[in-house]
């Protein structure tokens, strides 16, 4: 987000108290929602919708799903323009930032009871809880077997491979590969995955407090893996790994088979099996050592529910998102087209009734969960790092920056847009 539009979005909203929860509404009520994410993941939350609509006559829902690229550049127009939806799903990155600008309502009328304690205090701020859990989910490698299979490489031991043997099993999957098949996505465009390297390598990329504690030698270190995968063919290079962040999952090259592996939510896996039409795979990420357990990874949010703090209609948008985080059936509706459920209860009623695709994604969360390390909720301002990381590692990999001064204006511009 701009400097320009984060002023007109705490200008728009600072002042605004939030809104105590009353008895629903008796007259007819319209509330809009939004989200992004896969075609199935909309036929879901649409589905949960109409059985929301059903026993609640009186409210209509208006939904829109949007592309992830340029959502947050929408919502914050919205916001600014005090014309945000009622209920919102967010990235992780945004629940400070939005909160601390008064966008978010205080959800006081949702019960947390049932949802993952962790996620649910890491949105609680002074006491008031601004967003819950729509899912709990993990980064992972997606692996395609028919692809490892075709080119003669087997798969790795995603237990102990390094970052090392990322590179040199991508190298040999393109090698014994038909032409426009390469072992791995280019890198430099999933930053959960990046900041495990950066804590992998003793950088912390930021503490409870907020601060930057990023250090560069870290950055540079994963820069000139990134390129060095790319010259020796184990990834395609930076023109089309700038084209495929702006791609549909279904359009990306992990579903479209011509990736062996790729970076991706385990939130998405279902979405991906589908779509591939192969037999795919959860890997651990790659460590520096090699070593069990030295990934350091994490199982945060897939994303977070809230809700604007200027609906007209509040005490509506919490019953909307009460229905969707804690009732069995609109969780035997959603499954986990947005991760594991937070709600224990409804992951006990969902577990005999997930494809094999799902059983996977629940299973690699399970396993992850005695070695993943825990973090806190991002500062307000982090949200703009996606597009920094992005931004930065592409100007290395066209050759216009050096990997130091990427890395050095990378944490630079990263530090002026954290909101102290």
């Amino acid at each position: 987000m701009s400097k320009l539009m984060k002023s007109l979005l705490l200008a728009a909203v600072a002042s605004t108290p939030l809104l105590a929860s009353a008895a629903l509404a008796q007259e007819k009520v319209t509330l809009r929602i939004v989200w992004w994410g896969s075609e199935g993941r909309t036929t879901a939350t649409l589905k949960a919708i109409e059985q929301f609509e059903a026993l609640n006559p009186n409210i209509d829902i208006e939904a829109e799903a949007l592309p992830f690229d340029g959502y947050m550049d929408k919502l914050s127009t919205q916001i600014a323009a005090n014309d945000a939806p009622d209920v919102i799903q967010l990235p992780v990155e945004y629940v400070s930032q939005l909160a601390s600008g008064g966008a978010l309502l205080n959800l006081d009328a949702v019960d947390v009871s049932k949802l993952d304690a962790a996620t649910t205090q890491a949105a609680n701020i002074d006491g008031q809880q601004f967003a819950v859990a729509s899912g709990l989910s993990a980064t992972a490698i997606v692996a395609n077997k028919s692809l490892f299979e075709a080119a003669n490489v087997p798969l790795p031991d995603d237990a102990t491979w390094s970052w090392d043997d990322l590179a040199a099993v991508s190298k040999a999957i393109t090698d014994g590969s038909a032409s426009g098949i390469v072992g791995v996505q280019a890198l430099g465009t999933d930053l959960t995955s990046f900041e495990a390297y950066l804590r992998q390598n003793g950088s912390q990329v930021y503490d409870a407090e907020g601060n930057i504690l990023i250090e560069p030698a870290a950055v540079v270190s994963y820069l000139e893996l990134t390129k060095r995968i790319i010259d020796e063919s184990g990834s395609y290079g930076a023109e089309t790994s700038s084209e495929v962040t702006a791609l549909p999952l279904e359009q990306t090259p992990s579903a479209t088979n011509t990736a062996a592996m790729g970076f991706w939510a385990s939130a998405q896996f279902t979405a991906l099996a589908k779509a591939s039409g192969e037999d795919l795979t959860l890997l651990r990420l790659p460590s520096m050592t090699g070593e069990a357990s030295a990934h350091q990874m994490s199982i945060g949010v897939a994303q977070y529910w809230s809700a604007s703090s200027r609906s007209a209609h509040p005490v509506e948008a919490q019953a909307l998102l009460n229905f969707i985080v804690n009732d069995i059936d609109a969780g035997k509706t959603l499954l986990i087209v947005r991760g594991t459920p937070p709600n224990s209860d409804v992951r006990d009623a969902i577990t005999p009734e997930l494809p094999a695709t799902d059983a996977v994604a629940a299973n690699f969360i399970s396993t992850l969960s005695a070695e993943a390390i825990s973090t806190p909720l991002p500062p307000p301002g982090y949200g703009s790092f996606r597009d920094i990381f992005r931004r930065y590692t592409a100007e290395y990999l066209f050759g216009r920056l050096s990997a130091e001064d990427a890395a050095n204006q990378m944490i630079g511009e990263l530090k002026n847009n954290i909101v102290q």
